[in-house]
């Protein structure tokens, strides 16, 4: 979600959100938040997520699993939050500040900040102090410390020459491709990466720089947006425009720039596996087969151990029969074996502290142990093979999600095997977000 993307998105969900009343705020998951909003005419549902993967905001349809006990961040939004009364974004960066009255009147902003890998919700009170954030950062590196009780600041800026001033003549007429693409990222600002790539298309097919640049910021200064949903070279872009200079594979143009998000986002979740906790899911998921996996085939081993335990009666059989051959104190005898046509002399092992009839008992023993064994390891293969079946079942069932509400059941199969830890108190459940 480009800078230009979220600003047309803003100016879109601006006059729907206006004054609208915060109904209920959840958090399906660790960077996931949903404010549910009511603005007289409609209760809308508006998505932020903080994913360094995915980080957006925009309005859905869609309903998400809804854990019983809210996070840290989401109850503390509940208690503060009343109304929304204007959303705007910073100025040329991916950052929308969400204006919020409190119960009591006072003034909050939830500074959305769709800033990739350091992206993050962070709730500021009318002074500019941090109340508090979804993720608490500690100073670091090439980031800023963001932690309750401190002054908010923006993230360090790139100063850049403002598109929506009279633009100079590109300095250097011979760039083209990469290079052209590079001086607008550096020069220009806004400017997205998707935007220079097309930009710089145009200029490699012949069109000249400054009339690229020109043409497009006309474009953007008439705010002609349109939501389109791009695939380039076998990847699916999001695009707030539509596209003059890249050769595209295909294109659908949506009505509205949130329902292209919602889309967008939806059909990226699904081909990535991680829908909501989908991903979760399917990671304990695979490691619960591997463990099946690994139990068949040492099953397998006891039972090749166990195969011969039809030798150990016919052993003793052979003993009973030509009890008169055996005395205590043998350690080895030599016996005709009846069971075999014609009939031929095998050597069989004998305790030399028994007596015969006692080396009998005790083979004839190890012939029931070792099929009280084989019944349990057959009663074991059958549990395995069911466990396995079902697991693969529902494997295939999180391949096949194609909404996060479809997790619900997959979840609640897993709680009721005990693979899983339930997330709500037994016999309640919470409506989806």
């Amino acid at each position: 979600m480009d800078v230009f993307f979220i600003e047309a998105l803003v100016e879109e969900m601006a006059p729907q959100l206006r004054g609208a009343r915060v109904n209920k705020v959840h958090q399906p998951d660790g960077e996931q938040l949903i404010l549910r909003l009511w603005n007289g005419r409609e209760e809308l549902r508006l998505l932020l997520c903080a994913s360094s993967r995915g980080a957006r905001l925009h309005l859905t349809t869609r309903s998400f699993p809804n854990p019983y006990t809210p996070p840290r961040f989401c109850q503390l939004l509940r208690a503060r939050l009343s109304r929304l009364d204007d959303l705007s974004q910073v100025p040329g960066e991916r950052i929308v500040r969400l204006n919020f009255k409190g119960n009591q009147g006072e003034d909050y902003v939830l500074l959305v900040e769709l800033t990739g890998k350091h992206a993050n919700l962070i709730l500021v009170d009318g002074l500019g102090r941090i109340v508090d954030a979804l993720k608490r950062v500690e100073a670091g590196p090439g980031h800023r410390a963001v932690m309750p009780g401190m002054d908010y600041a923006l993230p360090p800026q790139v100063e850049r020459r403002p598109l929506a001033d009279p633009l100079p003549e590109v300095p250097l007429q011979n760039l083209k491709g990469e290079a052209y693409c590079r001086w607008l990222m550096d020069n220009i600002g806004p400017m997205s990466p998707l935007v220079a790539r097309d930009l710089a298309a145009r200029v490699s097919h012949g069109e000249a720089p400054d009339n690229v640049l020109a043409e497009f910021r006309a474009a953007w200064l008439a705010r002609e947006f349109h939501p389109c949903i791009y695939t380039i070279e076998g990847k699916v872009l999001l695009s707030p425009f539509r596209l003059t200079g890249l050769r595209a594979d295909s294109v659908a143009e949506e009505e509205r720039f949130s329902g292209a998000a919602d889309h967008f986002y939806l059909e990226q979740s699904l081909a990535e596996g991680r829908l909501g906790e989908q991903e979760d899911l399917v990671r304990r998921v695979k490691r619960e087969l591997k463990r099946l996996k690994s139990r068949l085939a040492n099953i397998a081993k006891e039972q090749e151990r166990l195969e011969d335990i039809s030798d150990q009666r016919r052993t003793g059989e052979l003993l009973l029969a030509q009890l008169h051959l055996v005395k205590k104190g043998m350690a080895v005898v030599t016996l005709d074996d009846y069971f075999q046509d014609p009939p031929q002399q095998v050597c069989i092992e004998l305790d030399p502290r028994l007596s015969p009839q006692e080396n009998a008992q005790r083979y004839f023993k190890g012939f029931k142990k070792g099929r009280r064994g084989a019944e349990h390891v057959q009663r074991r293969l059958e549990e395995t093979e069911q466990d396995l079946n079902w697991l693969e079942s529902v494997a295939l069932a999180l391949e096949e999600v194609l909404e996060p509400d479809d997790l619900l059941p997959i979840r609640e199969e897993l709680e009721e095997a005990g693979l899983i830890r339930p997330k709500q108190e037994p016999g309640r459940r919470k409506s989806p977000a």
